[in-house]
């Protein structure tokens, strides 16, 4: 199952209650692709404030995790305008809120942090 399926919510996944995750398969396409990546935490061992991964293969994939209740997974045929990728992130609508960044300051960094590596994976 994709992870984006398997994370529920916060401090919940997929799994019954006597299961055990046991193996991770990647496929090779994803290991041939090119990378990105960012995360940010208001301290240095702090709860993620947002973590954003992007994938430029076949598809083109933006990973958005750590600021919302359940990861987010934004993929495009091919390289998205930055206005598809915006009008992506805008239908986000489960940032999460505590003590570590507000749902507000969560978006607007994974939106620039997906932008970034919009621009880097060009």
């Amino acid at each position: 199952m994709p992870v984006v399926d398997f994370v529920t919510g916060v401090r919940t996944n997929a799994l019954a209650h006597d299961e055990v995750l046991r193996a991770i398969e990647i496929p090779q396409a994803s290991l041939e692709a090119r990378h990105g990546f960012r995360r940010i935490a208001r301290s240095p061992l702090g709860r993620t404030g947002t973590l954003v991964t992007a994938v430029a293969g076949p598809e083109f994939t933006i990973g958005i995790s750590g600021g919302t209740v359940r990861p987010h997974a934004l993929s495009f045929d091919e390289r998205p305008s930055e206005r598809a990728l915006l009008e992506a992130i805008g239908t986000i609508d489960d940032w999460y809120d505590d003590a570590h960044g507000s749902p507000d300051w969560r978006e607007a960094m994974s939106t620039r942090f997906a932008l970034e590596l919009l621009e880097e994976l060009a």
